[in-house]
């Protein structure tokens, strides 16, 4: 509980703690999430998608090299499938690990 390790727990550190983490992960609070980077909403998110909600520039515009790399990394991190983009299972899987540990 103690997040930054001065031995004491403050305030937000035991709301953090106390908080019911599954309570933040409902499969509508989710479905919700993954409509926001879902843009053409065709059931699945890629690469140009999450740089577009992430940085809220369209997905336009062109990329660098270095920039298409790093967002296709991002991507490739959550795709299980490894087809190239991130599928609703997948994104749940993603959220859950990282509210859950």
């Amino acid at each position: 509980m103690d997040l930054d390790g001065n031995g004491e727990i403050e305030f937000s550190e035991w709301v953090v703690a106390s908080i019911d983490k599954n309570s933040l992960i409902t499969d509508e609070k989710l479905k919700m999430a993954f409509g926001l980077f879902d843009k053409d909403g065709g059931g699945t998110i890629d690469s140009k998608e999450v740089k577009s909600t992430l940085t809220g520039f369209g997905g336009d515009e062109e990329m660098t090299e270095e920039e298409d790399r790093i967002w296709t990394e991002l991507v490739n991190e959550v795709d299980l499938d490894g087809n190239g983009e991130i599928d609703f299972y997948e994104f749940c899987h993603m959220m859950r690990k990282m509210i859950i540990q």
